[in-house]
């Protein structure tokens, strides 16, 4: 488990990367609605080293040497700084996790105290009038509200009440809300890299520029009435503008958020979608996948191994060296012992039975016995793997 997910953060972290290098030229060329539809990249990504696997070659790998004087080394032991790391990993990712709580709870909390409910028409879910809110906003993911500030009627002509309430409706149709909590669960097992946080910002942003986009290819010819009220929704939420409103709530889209020079320069410079980048992302996974189902080839990118020694089976968690049998030593006896075995969903070892019998016995039920506490991904589950234990006397 640790080896796929020490991998996907690796691969988590190069998406982002690439579409954070991406983004301004894709805005630019394709459109807010194409680089929206890209991050989905991103949780695909997150999936690719979770994915089941071909199984991996079972020629018997490159043999283990063990000698009388063996010392295990750091590598065959469970780390106990991996552990470490992933203890504090975790303690990071639970922080994350329990701060969006707190904080939409204090976010209901202030929203409830003084608000009234209304039917709007053309509207089929909840209308909320608060004073705890300034600019338009829909939350919920199970029963969406839509929230408004007590004066917006008297804020917003008409059309453009009926813009921000399309606007609005539109995140939930398309699963807006849904999709942010993925991304703050993404945010949250990768809060130790800042990467994430500007991608996730990032996200965010082209998230409203792509609905932006949506509504306005819609209704063409209220582009200024839109663009005006951007301007006053920006305005007002500059009022109770707060790092916790985008980070703390993802399951909340207000409709005046983020940078409202660059929503106002996209509302003149739009693109029809594009489905070929999306497509792209689809064939670099697939072929991302391809790489990972060699076990070997991904330890080797992502732990540094060397390539000079090639071995048919998954990277282990725990390895252990077999040791020398103190009767093997007195008598003289050397040899190579092969052995068979499969990985079970919990990544330990089982059924395990000598490939040839030409070995001493004793050194066989050495090799045995070590094999028994080898550990591994259970994402490297399957059958009949290979391995080799070359005893010599030094």
């Amino acid at each position: 488990m640790i080896n796929s997910l020490t991998t996907s953060l690796w691969l988590i972290a190069l998406a982002c990367a690439v579409l954070l290098l991406l983004r301004i030229p894709v805005l630019r060329y394709l459109g807010a609605r194409t680089q929206y539809s890209l991050w989905f990249a991103v949780p695909l990504a997150a999936l690719l080293p979770w994915l089941p696997s071909f199984p991996a070659t079972r020629g018997i790998a490159t043999p283990f040497t063990v000698t009388p004087n063996i010392v295990q080394n750091a590598d065959t032991l469970i780390s106990s700084q991996s552990y470490l790391w992933l203890w504090v990993w975790a303690a990071g990712v639970a922080i994350l996790l329990v701060w969006m709580m707190l904080t939409s709870l204090s976010f209901y909390r202030s929203l409830y105290r003084a608000q009234g409910v209304k039917a709007r028409s053309g509207f089929p879910f909840k209308v909320h009038y608060s004073s705890a809110i300034h600019s338009p906003a829909i939350i919920g993911l199970i029963q969406p509200r839509l929230l408004l500030p007590s004066d917006f009627d008297e804020q917003y002509t008409v059309r453009q009440q009926s813009l921000i309430i399309a606007h609005e409706r539109l995140h939930w149709q398309r699963g807006d809300l849904h999709f942010n909590l993925l991304a703050y669960v993404l945010l949250a097992i990768n809060w130790f890299n800042p990467i994430a946080w500007l991608a996730y910002r990032s996200y965010r942003r082209d998230q409203e520029l792509a609905c932006d986009a949506v509504i306005i290819n819609r209704y063409p010819k209220d582009t200024k009435t839109y663009a005006e009220a951007l301007l006053v929704s920006s305005l007002a939420f500059s009022k109770d503008r707060k790092v916790a409103v985008q980070f703390g709530t993802p399951h909340l889209n207000h409709y005046g958020a983020h940078p409202m020079k660059q929503r106002l320069q996209h509302l003149t410079n739009q693109h029809g979608y594009s489905y070929l980048p999306l497509l792209g992302v689809f064939a670099i996974a697939a072929a991302a996948w391809l790489f990972l189902m060699n076990p070997a080839t991904a330890n080797q990118l992502f732990e540094g191994k060397s390539n000079t020694i090639e071995h048919s089976i998954p990277p282990a968690i725990v390895r252990v060296l077999p040791t020398y049998p103190e009767a093997a030593k007195e008598q003289g006896l050397a040899g190579t012992v092969e052995l068979r075995f499969d990985i079970t969903d919990a990544g330990t070892t089982s059924n395990i039975s000598l490939e040839v019998t030409g070995s001493d016995e004793v050194l066989q039920e050495s090799a045995i016995n070590a094999l028994k506490y080898w550990r591994f991904d259970p994402a490297h589950v399957g059958e009949d793997y290979g391995i080799a234990f070359t005893f010599e006397l030094e």
